[in-house]
């Protein structure tokens, strides 16, 4: 890595939420120690805080313990405290890989009007001394349209949930989580709807192939403090939640002084990415038939040897590399 691709990254800060996995933050610190990556964790655990890890560098490393605070208080008062020009949200027990991140950079210079990058998505287990991967979300590099109607029917219509993950613009990163975390929401799920839909209001999304976002299957997700199970196909169609559905309309029609360039019903536009996200739902299966855009990877099969990662080029080697190490292994 070049001294200036190495400052490029200072331009990044990943916001990290944890909940009672304080042992994940030993190999997350440990991984971006010799980066200049801006790491801020908010840890909702109760009981005592993180003893912080001796490779805690208070330069670019932020430790916040807010005990109980809810999934969605948390990422609040995280993206309160950026003041980078990038920013992404990061899961305790996951990796952005650097080498993804300033593939990503480089193509917010060459596409002015992106407002989210993200690379290619990789699922990791750990099995004893060995790393094993599968795809999560398989999509091949693709710019979604500069025209605002266009990009939200088909970026919903192909819908995989990678924008928090994506790496975006910080002014439309903090919006997007200040609306999307401005209620506990019966469906957590909504979190990274709305998140997405508002990200995609400021500007288009870019998609490429570079490896950048590791996502861990080593940890069940955390149903205790917000609930997975309430789709949001199912969240819409109930009308136990229209009083919701209606808040939202509150929040949608006040963007227009947050966004300038927004000259539509967002509130109209919200409710039609949401029937695009319902179709997307229930026509899975149709869609893998028809081989439609490839989102979603359904049988995800940890035999792959991370090192052996087909994707892998010479700078992701050096990340997973690095990677091994942070968790002690050879």
């Amino acid at each position: 890595m070049t001294s200036k691709e190495y400052q490029l990254l200072s331009q990044v800060t990943l916001i990290v939420p944890t909940y009672k996995r304080q042992q994940s933050l030993e190999p997350l610190i440990s991984f971006y120690s010799n980066y200049p990556i801006n790491i801020f964790i908010c840890d909702g655990s109760p009981g005592p805080s993180w003893p912080l890890s001796t490779r805690f560098n208070p330069k670019y490393h932020k430790y916040i313990h807010q005990p109980d605070a809810p999934f969605h208080s948390r990422l609040n008062t995280l993206a309160s405290l950026v003041e980078t020009p990038f920013c992404a949200w990061l899961c305790d027990d996951e990796f952005q890989l650097p080498s993804g991140l300033l593939q990503s950079i480089r193509l917010f210079e060459s596409h002015p009007k992106a407002t989210s990058i993200i690379g290619s998505t990789i699922g990791f287990k750990r099995t004893g001394s060995c790393i094993l991967t599968s795809p999560v979300y398989e999509y091949i590099p693709y710019k979604f349209s500069d025209e605002l109607s266009l990009r939200i029917e088909d970026f919903f219509l192909h819908y995989c949930p990678t924008t928090p993950y994506a790496l975006t613009r910080s002014d439309a990163m903090v919006l997007a989580t200040q609306i999307a975390t401005s209620h506990s929401w019966a469906s957590a799920n909504l979190i990274e709807v709305i998140q997405a839909f508002i990200v995609l209001l400021t500007g288009t999304h870019i998609r490429h192939n570079h490896p950048q976002w590791l996502r861990s299957f080593d940890n069940p997700p955390i149903h205790t403090q917000w609930n997975r199970k309430l789709s949001v196909s199912d969240w819409m169609h109930s009308t136990s939640y229209q009083e919701e559905l209606a808040l939202l309309d509150k929040k949608f029609s006040s963007l227009t002084s947050s966004i300038r360039s927004l000259n539509c019903n967002t509130s109209l536009l919200f409710r039609y990415a949401l029937e695009c996200l319902d179709f997307s739902s229930s026509n899975s299966s149709i869609q893998r038939k028809l081989k439609l855009k490839p989102g979603k990877v359904y049988r995800r099969r940890f035999s792959v040897p991370l090192r052996h990662y087909q994707s892998l080029n010479s700078d992701a080697s050096s990340d997973i590399s690095r990677i091994y190490k942070s968790f002690g292994l050879v």
